[in-house]
C-alpha cells in the first residue's frame, strides 16, 4: 500500500554531485491516469525556432481506473504564454498513447483506437491550435502504440505498431499526403516471426524514424532480440533487411511455464541480458543512427510462470551505425556516498519492481545539436534515501526517481558525467517518462515529462489510489548538463577580416576565429572583374591565396561552416590592394600602450610615401577612425583617441604608397 503525504516545509540537501540550479519547470496539465507509455516513449513534443512549442500526452481526469475519457491531452506555448490546462481529450473515443508531429503550417496527432486497433489522424489548422479534426486516412491503418515519424519539410507520414492485443506481427503503414491516403496500408514487417525466433511480439516495443529515403524500424523486448530493420526506399515492401544489434539467446522464448532460461544447456536457469524495452532512436544529420535502451537481466527457473528480472541492473546499451558496436553507457552514481563505500543500492527502498520491470537507470530520451553534433542524453534513476519513511528496509519502501543528463562531444564514444535535472526526488517528487523533441532548438533540450507523488502506479499495484500527476515541461541549457563547449554561431557572420602580409600576386586573409567551427568558406574577386568570384576553405581562421594581378584591388568575404553543414551568412567585404612589385618597402610598427584604456600611440618607420593612412576597424568590421597623416623621413609618429569605444579587439591597418602594415588592439 502506498501512501500520499502533503508536505508543508521544504528541507534543503547538499549533495557532492552536480545538480542543476537553473531549471524552472513548468505544469502544462495533468493526468490521473499514470502510464504514459508501456515501453517506447510516442513522439510528445515540438519545439520551434520562434519560441513556440506544442506539448501532448495520454490524460484522463476520472477518477476511476478505467478511464474513460483517456486520450490525447494538447497544450501548447505561442511564445507569450501557455494556454489553459486541457479538460477533454482530442479524441472523440477512448485513445491513448498518442504522437505529435508537425507537418509545416499545421501539426498532427496519431493515436492508437484499442477498440478497432484503428491509428486516430487528427490535424489542427495553425501551429499551437488546440482544434484538431479527423483527416481523410483517420481510422484506416492499424497499429496499437503507435510510433510515428514524419520527415522535415514533407507530407509524409510513417507508422508502425502491433496488429492487435494479441500480436503476431508489426504493422507498418505510409502515407505521402499528410494522411488523408494510405498508399502502403497495413504491411507486416518481414523478420518478426516464429521462424526468426519472434513468436508472441510485446506491445509497445517499436520506435520508427526516417532520414531521406532510408527508414529504420527499432523493435526489442525482455524475451527478444533487439532488431533494426531499414528500408532504403522509404519502406517499400520487399526492401527491407534486418540488423541484430543485441541477441536475446533463446528463440520464441516468452515466460511460459515448462519454458527456462537456459542458455549453457546445464538445466539450471541461466542470467540473461536483455534490453527493458525503454528505447529510444535518432538519427543525426549526416544520416548516423542512433540506438539507446535500458539495460536489463532476467532469469527463468521454471518454478512458476514467469521470469525474474533484477531492478538492480543498471546502465544504458548505445549503439550507433557508424561503428556498428553495441557498448554500455555506465549511467549509475552513488547518489548519497557519505559512508564512502560506493554502494549506490544502499538506500535504495525494498520496493523496486515498478513501471513493469523497468531497470535501474532507464526510461532514456535523446537530443542531437545539429551545430556542434553534441548529442544530449535524459534518463530516469531512483535516489537513495528517498522514500516516505525515510527507511529503505521497510518492505513497503519505494525511492522516488530523478532525471539526469549526460552528453557527448564526439558521436557517442565518450560520454559526460551525470548531472541530476530535476533534484526533486528527495522532496517526495517522482520524475518519470521523459520525452525529448529530437533536435536541439534555440540552444535548449525541450523536455516534457511527468511528475508523481507517489512512485509507481496503479497499472503496478492496483491496491494504489488513482491520484492526479502533473505534466512538467523545461528547455535546459547546455550548462544544465555541465556542458561548456562554445556554441558554433551561425547567426553572426566572421568579423575582423583583414590582409597580411600582400605581396604582388598573393595575400594572406585574416579574420577572428568562430568558437567550434568547423569550417570556412572564403569568396574573393577583382573588383575591376567583379563577376568572375573565386573560393577557398579553410579549416583556420587564415587562408593564403595566389595568382592575383599586382596592384589591383581585390574584395573578399568569409561565412561560418559548423559542424552537421549549417553555415552563416557571408561577412561584410573587405578589401586590400597588392603590389605593384616584388621587394617594397616593409613597413614596421609599433602601438602602445597595448592593451589600452582606449588612448595609444603608434610609431612607424619604413613608409615608402609623404602620407600614410591610419584606419582602425572593430570587431564586426566597422571603422570607427580613419585619417591621414604626414610622414617625415619615412617615419610616422600619432596619437590616437579611442576611448569613446567599446572595450573588445580592434584592427590597425597603416597604408603608405605600396606598403601596408597590419596589427591588433586591445581596448579594455
Amino acid at each position: 500500500m502506498k501512501h500520499i503525504f502533503i508536505y508543508l516545509f521544504v528541507t534543503v540537501y547538499t549533495f557532492s554531485f552536480v545538480t542543476n540550479i537553473n531549471a524552472q519547470p513548468v505544469i502544462v496539465g495533468t493526468t490521473t491516469f499514470d502510464l504514459q507509455t508501456k515501453g517506447v516513449p510516442s513522439k510528445l513534443i515540438l519545439a520551434y525556432p520562434d519560441g513556440k512549442v506544442s506539448t501532448l500526452w495520454t490524460g484522463s481526469h476520472s477518477p476511476s481506473y478505467v478511464a474513460v475519457d483517456r486520450g490525447s491531452y494538447f497544450n501548447s506555448y505561442n511564445g507569450v504564454s501557455w494556454g489553459a490546462f486541457p479538460i477533454i481529450r482530442e479524441e472523440s473515443t477512448r485513445s491513448g498513447y498518442g504522437n505529435l508531429i508537425n507537418l509545416g503550417s499545421y501539426e498532427i496527432i496519431l493515436s492508437h483506437d484499442p477498440a478497432n486497433f484503428d491509428v486516430n489522424v487528427l490535424k489542427n489548422s495553425a501551429i499551437g491550435s488546440n482544434v484538431f479534426t479527423p483527416t481523410a486516412g483517420n481510422d484506416v491503418a492499424k497499429a496499437l502504440y503507435p510510433s510515428v515519424a514524419c520527415p522535415e519539410a514533407t507530407d509524409d507520414i510513417y507508422v508502425v505498431g502491433i496488429s492487435n492485443n494479441t500480436p503476431q506481427g508489426l504493422f507498418f503503414s505510409r502515407s505521402f499526403d499528410g494522411g488523408n491516403t494510405w498508399n502502403i496500408l497495413n504491411y507486416t514487417l518481414p523478420g518478426l516471426d516464429a521462424a526468426a525466433g519472434f513468436d508472441d511480439l510485446e506491445t509497445n516495443c517499436a520506435k520508427i524514424e526516417v532520414h531521406g529515403n532510408d527508414v529504420y524500424v527499432l523493435y526489442g523486448s525482455y524475451f527478444h532480440d533487439l532488431v533494426l530493420l531499414h528500408s532504403p526506399m522509404q519502406g517499400n515492401i520487399g526492401t527491407w533487411t534486418k540488423t541484430v544489434l543485441l541477441d536475446f539467446p533463446i528463440d520464441n522464448y516468452s515466460g511460459k511455464l515448462g519454458e527456462k532460461s537456459d542458455i549453457t544447456g546445464d538445466g539450471i536457469g541461466d542470467k540473461i541480458i536483455t534490453s527493458d524495452k525503454r528505447h529510444t532512436m535518432i538519427i543525426g544529420d549526416d544520416g548516423t543512427v542512433h540506438v539507446w535502451t535500458g539495460k536489463a537481466k532476467l532469469i527463468d527457473t521454471d518454478t512458476a510462470e514467469g521470469y525474474n528480472y533484477f531492478p538492480e541492473s543498471s546502465g544504458i546499451f548505445y549503439w550507433n551505425s557508424a561503428t556498428g558496436i553495441l557498448k554500455t553507457i555506465n549511467t549509475l552514481i552513488d547518489w548519497d556516498n557519505t559512508d564512502g563505500l560506493n554502494k549506490p543500492y544502499e538506500g535504495i527502498g525494498a520496493g523496486t519492481r515498478l513501471y513493469d520491470s523497468l531497470a535501474f537507470t532507464s526510461m532514456v530520451t535523446a537530443a542531437i545539436d545539429d551545430i556542434t553534433n553534441n548529442i544530449y542524453l535524459v534518463y530516469a534513476m531512483p535516489i537513495e534515501y528517498s522514500d516516505i519513511y525515510d527507511d529503505p528496509n521497510n518492505s513497503s519502501a519505494e525511492s522516488f526517481r530523478d532525471l539526469f543528463g549526460i552528453f557527448s562531444t564526439d558521436n557517442g564514444n565518450t560520454w559526460s558525467t551525470p548531472v541530476n535535472l530535476t533534484n526533486s526526488a528527495l522532496l517526495h517528487t517522482e520524475n518519470i517518462y521523459p520525452n525529448a523533441y529530437q533536435r536541439i532548438v534555440n540552444n535548449k533540450m525541450h523536455i516534457l515529462w511527468m511528475q508523481d507523488g507517489d512512485p509507481g502506479g496503479y497499472h503496478d499495484q492496483l491496491s494504489d489510489p488513482v491520484h492526479t500527476n502533473n505534466i512538467v515541461y523545461e528547455a535546459f541549457d547546455f550548462a544544465d548538463f555541465g556542458d561548456t563547449t562554445p556554441v558554433c554561431d551561425i547567426i553572426t557572420p566572421p568579423a575582423g577580416l583583414f590582409a597580411a602580409p600582400i605581396g604582388t600576386t598573393n595575400a594572406k586573409l585574416n579574420w577572428i576565429a568562430v568558437p567550434s567551427a568547423f569550417q570556412y568558406h572564403v569568396q574573393y574577386f577583382n573588383v575591376a572583374t567583379p563577376d568572375i568570384k573565386l573560393k577557398k576553405k579553410s579549416f583556420t581562421n587564415s587562408v593564403n591565396i595566389s595568382g592575383l594581378t599586382p596592384g589591383a584591388t581585390y574584395n573578399f568575404k568569409v561565412k561560418t561552416i559548423c559542424p552537421g553543414g549549417l553555415m552563416s551568412s557571408f561577412s561584410p567585404a573587405s578589401s586590400f590592394t597588392t603590389l605593384l612589385r616584388e621587394g617594397s618597402i616593409e613597413v614596421e610598427s609599433i602601438v602602445f600602450p597595448n592593451p589600452t584604456n582606449g588612448v595609444f600611440a603608434i610609431a612607424s618607420s619604413g613608409l615608402p610615401s609623404s602620407t600614410a593612412t591610419v584606419t582602425v576597424i572593430n570587431g564586426i568590421g566597422d571603422v570607427v577612425f580613419e585619417l591621414n597623416y604626414a610622414t617625415a623621413n619615412s617615419e610616422l609618429e600619432a596619437t590616437i583617441d579611442l576611448s569613446d569605444q567599446a572595450a573588445g579587439l580592434y584592427f590597425i591597418q597603416i597604408v603608405s604608397g605600396n606598403a601596408k602594415d597590419t596589427g591588433n588592439l586591445i581596448i579594455e
